[in-house]
């Protein structure tokens, strides 16, 4: 294939979604933008997470509209806690909280540490 070639050769854009086809793959995709504490990149994961699942389904089973659910998840938003919640709870996932590896244990887990041992 020579330049001029290339240049008409059309591109399609990269969908995650597309490749998001099982609940594991989800649920690391979904895990791994959570540990970034970026905002903007975890309602990212949360937006293709649902149009892997299709965004209908769970709009539905969330008690969401479809509409509100777009909103919801657009780039710029602020959604509620307890809507996130609820749209991991339709997408068959749950949240799991453990210390964080750089952070230092604060003093009150320092002392029941001491007191168990």
């Amino acid at each position: 294939m020579n330049h001029k070639e290339a240049r008409k050769e059309k591109l399609t854009e990269f969908d995650v979604a597309e490749y998001l086809t099982n609940e594991n793959l989800m649920a690391e995709y979904l895990s791994a933008a959570f540990e970034t504490g970026d905002y903007p990149l975890i309602v990212a994961a949360l937006n293709d997470v649902i149009k892997a699942q299709g965004v209908a389904i769970i709009a539905a089973s969330a008690d969401v509209g479809r509409e509100s659910l777009y909103k919801t998840l657009a780039p710029g938003s602020k959604a509620r806690f307890e809507t996130v919640i609820k749209l991991l709870g339709s997408l068959g996932m749950k949240m799991k909280i453990e210390p964080a590896d750089d952070t230092p244990p604060s003093p009150k887990s320092k002392h029941r540490q001491a007191a168990i041992a």
